[in-house]
């Protein structure tokens, strides 16, 4: 299956005949928004038609545009940017408002990709955008991103990251022609052209999904004056356990903000209060224009609704000269000398260089790329002289953090557990030597799994000897004093984030193989630290399992997370003499630390948990029969 969306009627006509001519079936898209001429992204212009730009002349005669070619719509050298159908349009707009020395490449199809145009473009600017329109998750951009990542990888700048546009107000909000809780607005004025100006925005707090009925305010970015650019960051808002940043839709100047860090806010309430440009031009008057044609905004596909009618705006122009034509999408790309004088190398080796002020061209290597070793080599050669950007000799000052957000949300839940839960800690001792053997040879077998880590046997090991000791894997309602002995197994797994501790859920890990639990604790793990984990996927758990690997310490006394009634945390392996069969033998031991709720669990049932856990961890044969 071939996947091809064209961006102009050149291309459409062209594509379309290799379309019909391909002997394999072709998924042929339509932008509907450029029907009538390129859509640049800004609602309230004027559309030019296609009849004036030079894209408007197609042949008559017979032509074909190659399936699976990109074109070079604009040369450049400091970015790449991808991208296809309406958005090359709106990429064009963009670079040539914001003055953008970047190279833009219209993919036309998608299935099969032009990989060879993209790599050799990349390795020539060493940064790459994706600019596409897709969904919230699984959008072509992700996939296309992570390809030009692992072809281009030691060309890059830096890793590569997303950034979703789902949360910010949709630009129609800003023209009235889709009104929504961001786009109240009042004192209104008119501008000579006739468009609706205002003097005032009251941007509000959407609705960002789950169904919340608040967010809490986690960090101010502007404050009261501040003339501010449209997509400005305003605030960061935390939900639940998920941060949103919060941007402005408009340019103009802040004159109100809702509350402090640490406030909670509703959805819907006003977030903040924005003077826009309208208010500077609201005490001129207005002037009239000549005027010779009524020229409807862009998007105007479906004919709107009369109510939707009177809140469309309609621009009066004077007649005036055609913009400048944009360049003739050819059906072939031109060849291009690729650059070779950049220095080869990992994007976490040039971030680390770039910290140290080390000039990379400076370093000598014996491979192809220069990696870790030849930094280290190059500082050792230098004596270590080479200091650490931004680096100071001043004495160190004392620090005040408001605990907001995510922080906030554990200290209430730590000191809750702490005055309601009555804990007792018991501590076990487990040899895992054939356990980390079995992991080894697993994982030089895996082909495309994940890499396996012990959390996975560990989990696939307490599931099973929870069947057998129930009164672990419950959850206890104080209040009613009622405990649920649960029947499947949701193992809570504790991951660190760079905004503290939280805790995704593996839903129905007994149902699960070895290789099933370590992809998902791969994506929930991943989920939690980008803040892209759903509501459901950081609630429900039975049971808890705790882990800081190597840094786990020799015990620890983890805190049971409420209304669970047990939480295991996993210690580091230490390496030990162990006296086995009149030998000294060196034996990797690790310790289990498990917490539980007195009130419902007693100490025998712990200790016979603990026993219970012995032989399916110390005979990892028992774990995958």
């Amino acid at each position: 299956m071939k996947t091809v969306i064209p961006s102009n009627p050149y291309d459409a006509k062209g594509l379309l005949i290799s379309a019909i001519e391909d002997n394999d079936p072709v998924l042929f898209f339509e932008p509907k928004r450029i029907y009538n001429g390129p859509f640049d992204g800004f609602f309230d212009r004027p559309l030019t038609p296609w009849a004036k730009t030079d894209a408007a002349d197609v042949p008559e005669g017979y032509y074909k545009v190659p399936l699976g070619k990109a074109a070079v719509v604009r040369e450049g050298e400091e970015v790449t940017i991808l991208s296809y159908g309406t958005m090359v349009h709106v990429t064009l707009a963009t670079v040539r408002e914001l003055d953008i020395d970047a190279e833009v490449i219209d993919l036309r199809s998608i299935v099969p990709l032009d990989i060879e145009t993209i790599e050799e473009s990349v390795k020539k600017t060493g940064r790459c955008v994706v600019v596409h329109e897709a969904t919230r998750t699984n959008g072509f951009g992700a996939e296309l991103a992570a390809l030009v990542q692992e072809r281009c990888f030691y060309h890059l700048e830096a890793p590569c990251s997303g950034r979703p546009a789902s949360t910010r107000p949709t630009p129609l909000a800003r023209v009235g022609l889709f009104p929504g809780p961001c786009a109240h607005r009042h004192s209104h004025q008119k501008s000579s052209g006739g468009l609706r100006r205002m003097a005032r925005f009251e941007f509000r707090l959407p609705d960002i999904g789950e169904g919340i009925a608040e967010a809490e305010i986690v960090a101010w970015h502007v404050k009261v004056g501040d003339t501010i650019e449209e997509d400005q960051q305003l605030a960061d808002l935390m939900t639940d356990k998920a941060t949103v940043e919060m941007e402005s839709p408009v340019a103009g100047k802040i004159l109100q903000l809702a509350g402090e860090v640490g406030e909670q806010i509703p959805i819907g309430s006003i977030l903040a209060v924005i003077e826009t440009e309208g208010a500077a031009a609201a005490d001129a008057p207005a002037k009239a224009e000549p005027v010779e044609e009524e020229v409807p905004l862009a998007d105007g596909a479906v004919a709107p609704t009369e109510a939707q009618e009177e809140n469309i705006p309609v621009t009066k122009v004077a007649e005036q000269a055609p913009p400048p034509p944009s360049p003739r999408v050819e059906p072939e790309v031109a060849e291009k000398e690729p650059s070779h004088g950049k220095v080869l190398t990992s994007p976490a080796v040039r971030a680390r260089a770039r910290d140290l002020g080390i000039d990379l061209s400076q370093v000598k290597t014996t491979g192809d790329r220069v990696r870790h070793s030849d930094l280290d080599a190059y500082l050792l050669y230098n004596g270590g002289t080479v200091a650490a950007r931004g680096s100071t000799s001043a004495p160190r000052t004392d620090e005040t953090i408001k605990v907001v957000g995510l922080r906030r949300k554990i200290a209430e839940n730590m000191a809750e557990a702490n005055r309601r839960i009555q804990h007792f800690t018991l501590v076990e001792e487990f040899d895992v030597t054939a356990l980390e053997e079995a992991r080894q040879i697993m994982n030089r077998d895996r082909g495309n799994n994940p890499k396996l880590t012990l959390l996975p046997f560990l989990i696939t090991a307490m599931s099973r000897a929870l069947a057998d000791w129930p009164m672990l894997n419950a959850t206890f309602d104080d209040e009613a004093m009622v405990v649920t002995r649960h029947g499947p197994v949701h193992m809570g797994m504790a991951t660190q984030t760079p905004n503290g501790l939280m805790v995704a859920t593996i839903r129905d890990a007994q149902g699960k193989s070895i290789w099933e639990l370590a992809a998902e604790i791969t994506r929930l793990s991943e989920a939690a630290r980008t803040g892209k984990a759903s509501r459901e996927e950081l609630s429900g758990a039975t049971f808890t399992i705790s882990s800081l690997g190597p840094m786990g310490g020799i015990t620890s006394t983890p805190v049971v997370n409420p209304p669970q009634v047990a939480i295991v945390a996993v210690n580091k392996i230490e390496e030990k003499l162990v006296p086995i069969d009149d030998e000294i033998e060196i034996r990797k031991r690790m310790n289990l630390s498990l917490s539980c709720d007195h009130r419902v669990v007693d100490g025998w049932d712990a200790a016979s948990f603990m026993q219970a856990l012995k032989p399916l961890i110390e005979n990892p044969l028992r774990l995958l029969s």
